[in-house]
Protein backbone atom coordinates (compact mmCIF):
# COMPACT_ATOMS: atom_id res chain seq x y z
CA UNK A 1 0.00 0.00 0.00
CA UNK A 2 0.42 3.68 -0.56
CA UNK A 3 0.49 6.05 2.02
CA UNK A 4 1.70 9.65 2.81
CA UNK A 5 3.48 10.46 5.89
CA UNK A 6 5.65 12.86 7.39
CA UNK A 7 9.37 12.82 8.47
CA UNK A 8 10.05 12.33 12.22
CA UNK A 9 13.69 10.43 12.46
CA UNK A 10 16.52 9.54 11.02
CA UNK A 11 17.61 6.19 13.62
CA UNK A 12 20.50 5.44 10.50
CA UNK A 13 21.45 5.35 7.03
CA UNK A 14 18.81 2.42 6.42
CA UNK A 15 15.77 3.61 9.02
CA UNK A 16 13.52 6.37 9.77
CA UNK A 17 10.91 7.18 11.97
CA UNK A 18 7.57 8.26 9.93
CA UNK A 19 4.36 9.73 10.84
CA UNK A 20 1.66 8.01 8.62
CA UNK A 21 -1.73 9.83 7.66
CA UNK A 22 -4.27 7.17 7.84
CA UNK A 23 -7.03 9.68 6.95
CA UNK A 24 -10.17 10.59 8.72
CA UNK A 25 -7.28 12.93 11.00
CA UNK A 26 -6.15 9.44 12.44
CA UNK A 27 -1.42 9.13 11.98
CA UNK A 28 0.28 6.39 13.71
CA UNK A 29 4.17 6.02 13.87
CA UNK A 30 6.42 3.52 12.09
CA UNK A 31 9.70 2.55 12.04
CA UNK A 32 10.76 1.87 8.61
CA UNK A 33 13.66 0.27 6.72
CA UNK A 34 14.49 1.69 3.22
CA UNK A 35 13.68 -1.50 0.93
CA UNK A 36 16.99 -2.58 -0.58
CA UNK A 37 19.38 -0.48 1.08
CA UNK A 38 22.38 -2.10 3.72
CA UNK A 39 23.81 1.10 5.01
CA UNK A 40 27.05 0.35 7.63
CA UNK A 41 26.11 0.33 11.34
CA UNK A 42 26.33 2.90 14.03
CA UNK A 43 28.73 3.79 15.31
CA UNK A 44 31.03 3.01 12.88
CA UNK A 45 32.22 5.97 10.64
CA UNK A 46 30.80 5.24 7.58
CA UNK A 47 27.46 4.60 9.18
CA UNK A 48 27.36 8.02 10.84
CA UNK A 49 28.42 9.14 7.30
CA UNK A 50 25.47 7.59 5.56
CA UNK A 51 22.56 8.75 8.35
CA UNK A 52 23.72 12.29 7.90
CA UNK A 53 23.47 11.97 4.28
CA UNK A 54 19.93 10.24 5.04
CA UNK A 55 19.42 13.51 7.00
CA UNK A 56 20.62 15.61 4.31
CA UNK A 57 18.00 14.11 1.66
CA UNK A 58 15.46 13.45 4.07
CA UNK A 59 15.15 16.64 6.82
CA UNK A 60 12.78 15.85 9.72
CA UNK A 61 9.49 17.27 8.82
CA UNK A 62 9.59 16.70 5.50
CA UNK A 63 6.68 15.19 3.67
CA UNK A 64 7.03 11.66 1.83
CA UNK A 65 5.48 9.27 0.71
CA UNK A 66 5.98 5.67 1.32
CA UNK A 67 5.09 1.94 -0.53
CA UNK A 68 5.15 -0.28 1.96
CA UNK A 69 6.52 -4.23 1.33
CA UNK A 70 6.78 -6.40 4.09
CA UNK A 71 7.08 -6.03 7.93
CA UNK A 72 10.44 -7.32 8.81
CA UNK A 73 12.00 -8.92 11.67
CA UNK A 74 12.35 -6.16 13.95
CA UNK A 75 9.28 -4.71 13.38
CA UNK A 76 9.79 -2.29 10.97
CA UNK A 77 8.06 -1.75 7.61
CA UNK A 78 10.48 -2.19 4.46
CA UNK A 79 9.73 0.60 2.23
CA UNK A 80 10.20 2.23 -1.08
CA UNK A 81 10.24 6.03 0.73
CA UNK A 82 9.87 8.70 -2.10
CA UNK A 83 10.62 12.63 -2.01
CA UNK A 84 8.90 15.10 -4.52
CA UNK A 85 8.58 11.55 -6.73
CA UNK A 86 12.21 11.01 -5.96
CA UNK A 87 13.14 7.43 -4.50
CA UNK A 88 14.95 8.24 -1.62
CA UNK A 89 15.55 3.88 -1.55
CA UNK A 90 17.66 4.29 -5.02
CA UNK A 91 19.70 7.87 -3.72
CA UNK A 92 21.04 5.93 -1.03
CA UNK A 93 22.11 3.05 -2.87
CA UNK A 94 23.95 5.47 -5.34
CA UNK A 95 25.47 7.44 -2.33
CA UNK A 96 26.82 4.01 -0.52
CA UNK A 97 27.91 2.52 -3.99
CA UNK A 98 29.68 6.05 -4.96
CA UNK A 99 31.18 6.22 -1.17
CA UNK A 100 32.19 2.38 -1.28
CA UNK A 101 30.03 1.83 1.90
CA UNK A 102 27.10 -0.14 0.57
Amino acid sequence: MIFKGVVERIVDGDTLTIRVDLGFSISHVIRVRLYTVKAPELPKIEGMNAQKRLQEMVPLGMACELQTIKLDSYGRWVSIVRVNRDSVNDAMNDYLSKTGEA
